[in-house]
C-alpha cells in the first residue's frame, strides 16, 4: 500500500466516523436548540418539537451517507492512486463534500414543515 492510499483512506474513514459520531446525539434527541450544533435552519428554531423532528431526520440521513464515506475510505486503500492523479483528486475532494447531500435534503425537509 502506498502512503497516499493510507492517508486518504484514513481521512475518508475518519470523516465517515466523525459524521456518525456527530449524528448520534441528534438522533437520540439529546441536543437542545442552540446556535452551534445541529441542523440549524430557520424552521428548526420555531419550536422545540420542530428542532427535534428536523434534527432526528437530518441525523438519519447524515448517518446513512456517512456509511458511504467510510466505505469509500476503505476502498481507497485498494485503489491504484499512484498512477492516476484524477483519482487522487476525486478521492480527496468527494468524501468531505458528501455531507452536503444530506444537508440539502434536510433543508428541503425543514422547508416543507
Amino acid at each position: 500500500m502506498h502512503l497516499i492510499n493510507a492517508i486518504l483512506g484514513v481521512l475518508d474513514v475518519g470523516t465517515g466516523m466523525l459524521c456518525v459520531a456527530i449524528s448520534i446525539p441528534l438522533l437520540r434527541g439529546s441536543v437542545p436548540r442552540n446556535t452551534f450544533y445541529g441542523f440549524r435552519f430557520r424552521q428548526s428554531f420555531e419550536s422545540e418539537a420542530k428542532w427535534q423532528q428536523i434534527n432526528t431526520y437530518g441525523a438519519k440521513r447524515l448517518m446513512s451517507w456517512s456509511v458511504l464515506i467510510a466505505l469509500m475510505g476503505i476502498g481507497t486503500f485498494f485503489l491504484p492512486l499512484q498512477e492516476n492523479l484524477v483519482l487522487i483528486v476525486i478521492v480527496a475532494i468527494v468524501p468531505p463534500l458528501i455531507p452536503l447531500i444530506p444537508a440539502w435534503g434536510v433543508l428541503r425537509y425543514a422547508r416543507s414543515r
